[in-house]
């Protein structure tokens, strides 16, 4: 059982609850956690292409001392 059914009888029990503003708070965090992955991701491919650089230039440099 999701952690919103386990807790909705309560949260619609409370006076004044508003499910449309805990809808867009709920939103709003989707939103910032998608974008801080959207970021980790990018931080990623920029590692993996500055190691693929790094690589390609051992390999260039192994390649001009064997001819």
């Amino acid at each position: 059982m999701s952690r919103l059914a386990q807790t909705a009888p309560a949260l619609a029990a409370t006076p004044g609850f508003d499910w449309n503003s805990y809808a867009a708070e709920q939103c709003a965090a989707r939103d910032q956690h998608t974008a801080r992955l959207d970021a980790a991701e990018a931080r990623n491919a920029r590692f993996g292409a500055m190691l693929d650089n790094i690589a390609a230039g051992l390999i260039a440099g192994m390649d001009e001392g064997t001819s």
